[in-house]
């Protein structure tokens, strides 16, 4: 009775789990992985000259936007999708993989939450399209970040004062938190820094990793703001800043993974060079073991994130719980590929060395993984939620 409801149940694919990806989902990773063997491997010890070219081959196969829908100029493509993509080109480079997220799952995710629909007609196809790249700002202090900007309200328009708060250098727009000094009540403020009176950007913090060209503080001395530059006012502010922390998270475990996935590669084809030589320890086996466990564990933990998400249901702890997992493997597996590689292959080194520093600012930007572990803490306890973004 058994094997005959497994044969008409489970192997037609009712009642069991389903770990395939769909035919869509298989070309977007392939696309992605075309891209990074092809375009962003061999270009990445000189990455300050091919990268204005690798974003405009991102734009012009729809991936800058990919998240948002095609009516927006994007590529309609669901979260699942878009993780397999941040994996496969953080492989070759977090930078170009970063830029990437920070577009789709931050900036373009923040506009479709929240935006009006004159909002999203407005400021979402040049950044869907690929003409230009957003992000959400980084904040000095998490815990009392949203206090940084004061917006003073004057009829039809508003003027912002303020600093602390850090975008991406080389991103064109941006969504940033702030506090209206009337009602208190804390808001989501979009800035195109190419016009935003009052704004000018200090000098930048040195580049590398998944901010590739730095970051630069925004500071604002009563710039001026249009009604239409407010995001999301009325909705609940602790939800509206976890719904962003959350979609952080899972793009950051997405990075992490390709990292590792990339330090375990090169590893895997080194031992592959001593086996033949016979020269491969057992001490390097055992390392190549956790390191291929862990990645396709953290691998699992953002696609099960991204899965949630996709069918609207609540993915908060799963994407704490993949930021937290994710970034503490891909920093173990480029530590151990680098003690594998290091002495043996030093043309290797360089390459290594970046993926080591990458996995570690994976740790701690956005919310770092013991802020994170909290809220996988608050969801096992039963506890209620405490923003910290």
């Amino acid at each position: 009775m058994h094997e005959q409801w497994i044969k008409s149940n489970v192997l037609r694919g009712k009642g069991a789990l389903n770990f395939s990806l769909t035919k869509q989902h298989e070309a977007v990773r392939e696309a992605a992985r075309t891209l990074t063997e092809e375009v962003i491997l061999p270009g990445v010890a000189h990455l300050d000259r091919v990268f204005p070219e690798i974003l405009k081959t991102l734009a012009k196969q729809r991936m800058m936007g990919m998240t948002a829908p095609r009516e927006y100029g994007g590529g309609g493509m669901d979260e699942v999708g878009h993780v397999l993509t941040l994996m496969e080109l953080s492989r070759g480079s977090a930078s170009v993989a970063a830029f990437l997220a920070w577009n789709n799952g931050l900036y373009c995710f923040s506009l479709l939450e929240y935006g009006t629909e004159g909002q999203k007609r407005a400021y979402l196809p040049p950044c869907a399209g690929g003409e230009k790249t957003g992000s959400f700002a980084l904040i000095e202090s998490p815990l009392s970040g949203m206090d940084r900007l004061t917006v003073v309200a004057a009829g039809e328009e508003g003027f912002v004062s303020g600093r602390g708060v850090f975008l991406p250098r080389g991103v064109s727009c941006g969504i940033v938190p702030a506090l209206f000094h009337e009602t208190g009540e804390r808001v989501f403020l979009l800035v195109d820094q190419e016009r935003a009176e009052g704004l000018r950007r200090e000098e930048r913090l040195a580049g590398g990793g998944i901010f590739f060209f730095g970051l630069e503080e925004a500071i604002f001395d009563n710039g001026r703001i249009g009604a239409d530059c407010l995001l999301g006012r009325g909705d609940g502010e602790n939800d509206r800043l976890q719904r962003v922390l959350q979609e952080a998270w899972t793009c950051v475990g997405a990075l992490a993974v390709g990292i590792g996935a990339g330090a375990l590669k090169e590893a895997v084809d080194f031992a592959g060079t001593q086996r033949g030589r016979g020269a491969l320890s057992q001490c390097m086996e055992w390392k190549l073991a956790d390191m291929a466990v862990d990645v396709e564990a953290a691998r699992l933990l953002v696609l099960k994130a991204a899965w949630l998400k996709d069918r609207g249901k609540s993915y908060e702890r799963e994407a704490a719980g993949a930021k937290v997992f994710s970034a503490a493997s891909a920093v173990r597996a480029s530590c151990e590929s680098l003690a594998i590689l290091g002495g043996r292959n030093p043309g290797a080194r360089p390459l290594l060395e970046r993926r080591v520093r990458d996995a570690e600012m994976c740790r701690d930007y956005y919310g770092t993984i013991e802020e994170a572990g909290f809220c996988v803490a608050d969801h096992v306890l039963g506890r209620a939620r405490m923003t910290i973004f």
